[in-house]
């Protein structure tokens, strides 16, 4: 119960950084490139609407990756993967069809600050125990 309510818990932290990264970068760079008329209300609500959109996934994801695998994933990678394919859905569907290059470049830009994060923390973590992995 303790692994499930851990992948639990990491799956609402990476769903709530990446949609929060994601709606904060892609407001900064549509304003930059003047791509949009978009405000800092909508970027916001773009957030709260991802959260409430992908909030299952992510929690889902998390709990069968950490269930089904041995080996321990990071869960930085398992955002990736699953924020590239909800990347896809979101264009199809139109949810950032008046930006998609500064949305899509804000996603992976949170996804690479994500990865970065994850990794550092990991190092952190196994240098205080003096093995390194």
């Amino acid at each position: 119960m303790r692994r499930i309510s851990h992948s639990l818990f990491l799956g609402l932290i990476f769903c709530i950084g990446q949609s929060f990264g994601e709606s904060i970068i892609g407001f900064f760079i549509t304003n930059v490139r003047r791509a949009s008329d978009m405000t800092f209300e909508g970027a916001i609500m773009f957030m709260w609407i991802r959260i409430a959109m992908t909030i299952i996934p992510y929690l889902t994801t998390f709990v069968v990756v950490d269930l089904l695998t041995k080996a321990k994933l990071r869960p930085s990678f398992i955002s990736l993967g699953l924020n590239v394919i909800i990347l896809i859905y979101f264009y199809n569907v139109g949810l950032i069809h008046k930006d998609p290059a500064s949305f899509s470049i804000g996603s992976l830009l949170t996804s690479l600050i994500l990865l970065m994060i994850d990794k550092q923390s990991r190092i952190r973590r196994y240098s205080k125990k003096g093995t390194m992995v």
